[in-house]
C-alpha cells in the first residue's frame, strides 16, 4: 500500500480548515444561542468524523488550525482587515484611506 499512496498528502486537513473558518465567521454574526453553538460545534465534529473515519489522523486537524492562524495573522499584518470603523457609505465595507 505504501508504494501507492501518500501517508502526507492529508497535511493539513482543509476539512478542518474549513469548518473552523466557517465558525469563525458566523458565530460572531449569528443572532440564536443554538446557531452559535452548532457553529462553534463544527470544527469539533469534523475533527471527530475525519480521524474516525480514518480520513486524516489528528495532527492533520491540528496542522490546518496551525495553517489557518498564521495565514489570519499575515492578513491582520498586510491588510487593513479589522481597523478602523466601517463607512456607512459603502455598507460596512471598511475602503483603504
Amino acid at each position: 500500500m505504501s508504494n501507492i499512496s501518500n501517508q502526507y498528502a492529508a497535511m493539513p486537513s482543509v476539512h478542518c480548515v474549513w469548518a473552523l473558518w466557517c465558525a469563525c465567521v458566523v458565530v460572531p454574526r449569528a443572532r440564536g444561542t443554538w446557531a452559535k453553538v452548532l457553529f462553534a460545534l463544527y470544527p469539533l465534529l469534523t475533527v471527530t468524523a475525519i480521524v474516525l473515519t480514518g480520513n486524516h489522523y489528528f495532527l492533520d486537524a491540528v496542522g490546518g488550525f496551525v495553517v489557518l492562524g498564521v495565514g489570519y495573522l499575515l492578513a491582520r499584518r498586510f491588510t487593513r482587515a479589522g481597523r478602523g470603523e466601517p463607512r456607512p457609505d459603502l455598507g460596512g465595507v471598511t475602503a483603504p484611506a
